[in-house]
């Protein structure tokens, strides 16, 4: 699957304003984009329902999907080896076009993004005799090769730990932070890469799993010892850190249940913009441009909440009732809205564009829903209940 390099000037032109593009950065990608070639991306889809695959293809507005599937000619932005949801191969021959980008001798030309979607399962399945004792990530194989078994953690060491691997992505909750496969009880003990990237801390004896906030529940670390060794792990964590080594190696987290689209496309435009550099990333590893404000700071009910203007319960009349609960009605507050601890600008991107250039016609809190929260490592867990207070 290829997105041309028309297509995507394309995008980011119509939607300049919402990506945050000048026209000096248009005009930056336009050069960019002179010379041949593309950077290759491998998707894999672990734990996962797709639906970040099917908001990226959203983004796309201007054209549809048969054509996003078509094969065009060489000069592409990004030249997607192998994405299961749209890929129009399937079987040995989709496997050995995902590994083709794997095992050549590093140079740029050869540098490759993989793109996770979907938890990572660490976990081993119990009482099962056909399978090796403690082998991690059982309960999610990716593809069968030539007759072997592969997992989805298999794979995201074997592609990580390439020398070519230039970036890697978490599209969604689920890929970032273990999302909702990552839920108690976690029976299959679903993590994201940003749990991942504290493996190294283990094995240094450093990790403490009652002091670290950003996995409450980090239990079988032990899963890793008998098919990782202490190097490689020490090698994965060090291509998981937050910022680029020799333009190599930077890890972006593109939260969200799933993601906004420009979210995805505008983080690889400001990449190609800025000579491969990775964008400002904050605490949770997610580019500063989209996750800088909580959700409240922009919302339409904002003002209503500062004057006291409340929905205080869930009876029907008054979620319901199309005075309080319009667009930029009541608060939601008082029925579980988490926009105060939610960073995104879902608030003021929107979603599902009308038209080139036009921001979304709706969003979660717009449509009447308290916002859950997804875009942050808390989800779902430590933002339940959906309609309670927290």
């Amino acid at each position: 699957m290829k997105f041309t390099r028309r297509e995507f000037l394309k995008y980011c032109s119509v939607a300049a304003g919402a990506l945050g593009l000048t026209a000096t950065d248009l005009a930056k990608l336009e050069n960019a984009f002179a010379a041949e070639g593309g950077l290759k991306v491998v998707w894999l889809n672990g734990q996962a329902c797709t639906g970040c695959t099917v908001s990226l293809a959203n983004s796309m507005y201007y054209t549809t999907i048969q054509e996003l599937l078509l094969k065009t000619p060489a000069s592409q932005t990004l030249d997607i080896n192998f994405i299961e949801t749209l890929s129009t191969s399937s079987g040995q021959s989709a496997i050995d076009e995902a590994k083709s980008v794997v095992g050549k001798a590093k140079s740029l030309a050869n540098a490759f993004a993989v793109v996770v979607e979907g938890a990572i399962p660490l976990g081993t399945p119990p009482n099962d005799p056909t399978k090796p004792a403690n082998n991690p990530g059982e309960y999610c194989t990716l593809w069968v090769d030539n007759g072997t078994e592969e997992t989805m953690w298999d794979m995201v060491r074997e592609f990580i730990l390439d020398r070519n691997c230039a970036y890697v992505f978490g599209i969604g909750t689920c890929a970032c932070y273990g999302g909702i496969p990552g839920a108690e009880p976690n029976p299959t003990h679903a993590c994201g890469l940003w749990q991942i990237k504290y493996y190294d801390k283990y094995f240094k004896g450093t990790f403490s799993s009652t002091g670290d906030p950003w996995y409450p529940d980090s239990l079988l670390f032990w899963d890793l010892l008998d098919s990782t060794t202490q190097s490689e792990i020490r090698i994965l964590s060090s291509r998981l850190r937050s910022l680029p080594r020799e333009k190599y190696h930077g890890v972006i987290m593109i939260p969200g249940c799933p993601p906004n689209p420009n979210w995805i496309v505008g983080t690889i435009a400001y990449i190609i913009i800025n000579n491969m550099n990775t964008p400002s990333l904050e605490a949770l590893g997610r580019p500063v441009m989209y996750f800088r404000e909580r959700i409240c700071n922009s919302c339409d009910r904002f003002n209503n909440s500062v004057s006291g203007q409340f929905i205080i319960n869930r009876d029907p009349d008054q979620i319901g009732d199309p005075n309080k609960n319009r667009p930029n009605g009541y608060c939601l507050k008082y029925i579980g809205c988490k926009g105060s601890r939610t960073k995104s600008d879902c608030s003021m991107r929107k979603w599902h564009s009308p038209g080139d250039g036009q921001i979304g016609v709706n969003w979660c809190v717009g449509a009447g829903a308290p916002c859950q929260g997804c875009t942050q490592d808390a989800f779902p867990d430590r933002m339940s209940a959906f309609f309670a207070i927290r």
